[in-house]
């Protein structure tokens, strides 16, 4: 991703600086959105480190949802 108007919020993308799916929340300027990865706080990522998750991406990530939803 290269703009920031590329970006739909609530959508996931796979964040290549972390290796991981996140989901972004909102813009925060030209260059960084805020995101969140199931509990874990809100942070911020380079829009360009981020790319659209791939379908087992978007599988794999639903389902750690699933199990961190399940923990006390």
């Amino acid at each position: 991703m290269n703009k920031v108007k590329d970006i739909r919020n609530g959508s996931l993308y796979f964040d290549t600086s972390e290796g991981q799916v996140t989901r972004v929340l909102a813009a925060v300027n030209s260059g960084r959105v805020l995101t969140k990865r199931h509990s874990d706080r809100v942070s911020d990522a380079r829009i360009k480190n981020l790319r659209t998750a791939s379908k087992k991406e978007v599988d794999t990530y639903r389902k750690e949802s699933m199990v961190a939803s399940l923990k006390p």
